[in-house]
């Protein structure tokens, strides 16, 4: 294989350097002032977010009348350094799925991680009727806050029967243990870019997780007061060819701004009586849970 067919194929070390150079003109050239919605600015009570889940996938899968939105990120990292670099939630509590969010816990009243007290170690996830417990939970606790739902699905891993039955099995978001043929992979999208899975199946699954999901969400929207929103951090992407220099690109890395990254569902679910929400004192996490988190992002493949 020639050097360009490993760029355009992102393989090895020429991939990182090139999806470098085309992430640094995603944001400075082709979109640089794209409008991205800041979640703490809207007008919700409850945010009920989907993670990764695109825009087009929502449009056909969702009933109700969906909307776009652009994201602060393209990925669940960037999108929490967007919405929470220098601002306080001491007003939410955010109920979540993804250990990401803990690493905010100085900037949000109260974080509930599920990735710590509710893993399944089957599925290597949360499961979405975890994330309704916990939240109602919360609600009932905090009924003076703002609430986040932060589902893990559709995210991978994919639960249900299609991802379960079809995909090869796996050890984390990332796909750490996979082996194909003898071989380890990194994750779902190292082994769709090398042809070890196919697209259609790896779709499949992916629409299956959020037909999974979505259920859940909406009865936290029938059951919550107040005015609920939901929506997802970013989008995904399966193996799309970008450029400036030619490469093809999956999953949902960090600083792109792709339609199938950025744009996101905005549901909006309007209520006849508001929730009244007051500020409280932020309280951090203690060391121990710290380091928990730091291990289990290391499970899931997240840190070396």
């Amino acid at each position: 294989m020639t050097l360009l067919e490993k760029v355009k194929a992102g393989v090895n070390e020429p991939r990182k350097v090139v999806r470098a150079v085309n992430q640094q003109y995603d944001t400075r050239v082709r979109r640089p002032d794209v409008d991205r919605t800041r979640v703490f600015e809207a007008d919700w009570d409850n945010l009920l977010l989907l993670d990764a889940c695109r825009f087009d996938l929502a449009a056909d899968v969702f009933e109700a009348d969906v909307a776009a939105r652009w994201s602060g990120g393209s990925n669940s990292e960037e999108f929490l350094e967007f919405n929470l670099d220098g601002y306080e939630a001491d007003d939410t509590v955010w109920v979540t799925a993804n250990p990401h969010v803990s690493k905010y816990d100085d900037r949000i009243f109260e974080v509930v991680e599920l990735w710590d007290t509710h893993w399944d170690e089957e599925l290597q996830t949360v499961p979405p009727e975890a994330v309704v417990e916990a939240t109602l939970a919360a609600a009932e606790q905090y009924p003076e806050k703002r609430l986040v739902a932060h589902f893990m699905q559709p995210h991978y891993p994919f639960i249900g029967q299609i991802g379960r039955e079809r995909l090869p099995s796996h050890g984390s978001f990332t796909g750490n243990g996979i082996r194909t043929n003898g071989r380890a992979h990194e994750d779902i999208w190292t082994l769709l870019r090398e042809g070890e899975v196919s697209r259609e199946v790896v779709a499949a699954a992916y629409r299956e997780n959020l037909e999974l999901v979505l259920p859940h969400a909406e009865e936290l929207v029938d059951v919550l007061d107040g005015r609920s929103v939901i929506s997802s951090d970013h989008g995904n992407v399966f193996g799309r060819e970008i450029g400036p220099i030619p490469m093809q690109l999956f999953g949902h890395p960090y600083g792109f701004r792709l339609d199938d990254l950025i744009k996101v569902p905005w549901v909006e679910y309007p209520a006849d009586e508001r929730r009244s929400t007051e500020a409280g004192e932020i309280t951090t996490a203690s060391p121990e849970n710290t380091e928990k988190r730091e291990q289990r992002l290391r499970q899931l493949g997240y840190l070396e």
